[in-house]
């Protein structure tokens, strides 16, 4: 497995797989660092409502990293399925926006695509599992500041995450996850009308 193609099929496979948008400046491999695992590095990472073909220069985006570290069972990658025992992600940025329908951005950029089927056969090697688009034994979060923007409210929270440790599923029609948060209040504000 080569570096490049590793990088360019984690991301055909999230972008066919969400509306959003995956990227990131680079992906180092240590295949061993983790044995039996293989562990991937994200530099950079960002991960967008939408892609940026539709993104206007305003859109920041929803999630947005120093790095992510990401270990993989290393069998099960060799034969084209992702199973992720973890994920450490420190120092970093969520921007959550909340829309007048209620909706949040984070949901219109994991919402499936309608034409997903057709996405994920084109997907080179595809990693994908059918089951379930994502699964996380563990997620490791430190220093992370989360912005929330509720717009029918009209009210904003800013939080720092100092520690936290969750377990996710993302199912095709639902999100699971549970798991323990240290959070600090930074700010919470609500406007007056």
């Amino acid at each position: 497995l080569k570096k490049d193609d590793i990088g360019r099929d984690l991301l055909m496979t999230v972008n066919a797989q969400t509306n959003g948008e995956l990227e990131f400046e680079d992906v180092n491999v240590a295949p061993f660092a983790r044995f039996p695992d293989v562990s991937l590095t994200l530099i950079k990472p960002k991960y967008f409502e939408v892609p940026a073909e539709k993104r206007e220069s305003i859109h920041q985006p929803i999630l947005s990293f120093t790095k992510i570290i990401i270990s993989l069972d290393i069998l099960k990658l060799i034969r084209s399925r992702i199973d992720i025992s973890g994920i450490q992600i420190n120092d970093g940025r969520i921007d959550l926006i909340e829309y007048e329908d209620s909706t949040f951005n984070f949901q219109k950029a994991f919402r499936t695509p309608e034409n997903k089927e057709k996405q994920i056969q084109e997907v080179k090697g595809s990693m994908c599992n059918l089951d379930h688009l994502l699964s996380v034994d563990l997620i490791s979060l430190r220093n992370i500041t989360l912005d929330i923007t509720r717009k029918p409210a009209n009210s904003h929270q800013n939080v720092t995450l100092t520690k936290s440790r969750a377990s996710l599923m993302i199912l095709p029609d639902s999100i699971r996850g549970k798991g323990n948060i240290d959070v600090n209040i930074n700010q919470y504000s609500i406007a007056e009308n």
